[in-house]
């Protein structure tokens, strides 16, 4: 979401040209805002023993929203299956279909943000920003 307010306050250009700068922050803050309650509700819901089925749900959500990677969902979603899974320090580390998941929720995360600065930089060098 950072990348786009920069985007969006840097170059005086606003992506979405039917709204105004102000309407674009405020829907992707509402919908990443969203994203990270969703996410720490069913993280801290299925604690313990069912930490496998939320890495799983959570992985799969960062997978689904990858359409909408403007907003930060599928890292949000992708750090908390990591999370879930027991990539963190001090956590228990998952087996199966639940470490899977946990690392393609790494995977997610990793990719939305390099490739949000990978089109950040290439719309300046482009100069299409």
């Amino acid at each position: 979401m950072l990348i786009f307010v920069a985007i969006i306050l840097i170059t005086n250009v606003d992506p979405h040209k039917p709204e105004g700068p102000i309407e674009s922050i405020t829907g992707i803050a509402m919908f990443g805002s969203l994203a990270l309650i969703v996410a720490l509700a069913i993280g801290f819901a299925l604690r313990g023993p069912r930490s496998n089925i939320a890495a799983i749900v959570l992985g799969a959500l960062a997978v689904i929203t990858l359409p909408f990677f403007w907003s930060g969902a599928p890292a949000t979603f992708g750090a908390a299956a990591a999370w879930r899974a027991g990539f963190v320090q001090g956590g228990e580390p998952q087996t199966g279909a639940a470490r899977g998941f946990g690392i393609v929720g790494i995977v997610v995360a990793v990719l939305v943000i390099v490739g949000g600065w990978a089109g950040f930089g290439a719309s300046i060098i482009s100069g299409n920003y």
